[in-house]
């Protein structure tokens, strides 16, 4: 593995560890009736599995599990995951106020990553209400909803900033990957500007309109610290 969390070499045998224990977590969730959702690479691969391949090819390893779900299901949850053999670590919860959990699995080593209503690292991104949109995975922006993105942008700049930011980086980098054949580097180049048209497009909140005159000038992020 690189020093780069998620970036390194992964046979094929280990990637299937990882997808098989998700298949069986997500089948107990189901059977059980929670709404736990998949984030992350994995939710890639579970919702897109026709451009999967490219995770591997790219260098993408799975490091872990991730999964978005409801604070008032917080103990079924965690119910869940022991009744599957996870074991927690407590003081992530109660570190994180309650709306982070992280479990690990003594035989397989395999490790699970719960957030609880909502994502809180550069930007804090909440989903109360969101989770019965789709499944196994949380619902995507682009290919259900970016009516909902443009619409969170358009009242908090700072989350604006960053998005236009990463889809111009997606633009470019993408150039770049020899993975990618040049239809495919076509079609990015057109998804990302009709995102960014549709975020531009979007009417803009007065506090939007007021936080864009102080622009870069004071920082519009949180930094994040790895938890390991």
């Amino acid at each position: 593995m690189s020093a780069a969390i998620g970036m390194g070499e992964q046979d094929q045998s280990e990637r299937l560890k990882f997808e098989n224990e998700l298949k069986r977590i997500v089948q107990a969730s189901n059977k059980a009736g929670l709404s736990l959702r998949v984030i992350g690479s994995l939710a890639f691969q579970i919702h897109c599995p026709q451009f999967g391949y490219l995770q591997a090819a790219l260098g993408r390893a799975y490091t872990d599990i991730d999964f978005a779900g409801y604070r008032k299901q917080t103990s079924e949850i965690k119910a869940l995951l022991a009744g599957l053999g996870y074991i927690e670590e407590r003081e992530v919860f109660i570190f994180s106020e309650g709306y982070r959990s992280i479990f690990n699995h003594p035989n397989n080593g395999l490790h699970v990553d719960v957030f609880f209503n909502k994502l809180d690292f550069c930007h804090t991104i909440k989903w109360e209400g969101r989770l019965e949109v789709d499944k196994p995975t949380i619902p995507l922006t682009e290919t259900i909803n970016i009516g909902y993105v443009a619409q969170l942008c358009g009242n908090d700049w700072g989350l604006w900033r960053t998005i236009t930011m990463n889809l111009d980086k997606v633009r470019l980098l993408a150039q770049n990957y020899e993975q990618l054949t040049p239809e495919q580097k076509a079609k990015i180049t057109t998804q990302v500007e009709a995102a960014q048209a549709r975020l531009d497009e979007e009417p803009k909140s007065l506090a939007w309109r007021l936080r864009a005159k102080v622009g870069d000038r004071f920082k519009w992020y949180k930094e994040v610290d790895e938890v390991q």
